[in-house]
């Protein structure tokens, strides 16, 4: 008898995550899906919330012409974290800016949209500076290992 074993995150590919010499970290993935719905899906965040699994909880707050405004509540083994954020289209996808934060002086994030063959390459960029005394290489860790995660249960979403 032979069993076959289908999981999607195989067919999106794994993620692939560095470090920017700006302490951005940057993620991408292949997924085997159009870049419209691509597109379609990471700009909705709470749907991203709810893939990603992590304990994010995402509200739309409002709204800023085209922009979202969005309340987030992130829980981390260090310490819950409440900011608010403008997300705002762009040609490729969408990004996020920080509005106000309890924990962070700096923090944008943006996904990008790349067509490419027969499906997408989505890219994730954030960049984020906290208030709270860490040592860098510990936020470093914990952020690549966070976008990590979120790319392989995003890729795995849109491919299943």
């Amino acid at each position: 008898m032979i069993w076959t074993l289908w999981v999607p995150v195989v067919l999106a590919g794994a993620p692939s995550v560095v470090v920017q010499e700006d302490g951005s970290v940057v993620g991408t993935v292949w997924v085997q899906v159009p870049p419209e719905l691509v597109r379609s899906r990471v700009s909705d965040p709470v749907w991203v919330s709810r893939t990603d699994g992590s304990g994010t909880t995402i509200t739309v707050a409002g709204r800023d012409g085209a922009c979202l405004l969005l309340d987030v509540v992130t829980t981390s083994v260090v310490v819950d974290m409440h900011y608010t954020t403008r997300q705002c289209p762009t040609q490729e996808g969408v990004s996020s800016t920080l509005r106000s934060a309890d924990v962070f002086t700096a923090y944008t994030t943006s996904w990008r949209v790349i067509p490419e063959g027969s499906g997408s390459r989505l890219e994730y960029r954030l960049y984020m500076q906290t208030s709270l005394v860490l040592p860098q290489s510990f936020v470093a860790s914990m952020t690549q290992k966070g976008v990590r995660n979120l790319l392989e249960r995003v890729g795995a979403a849109l491919d299943g």
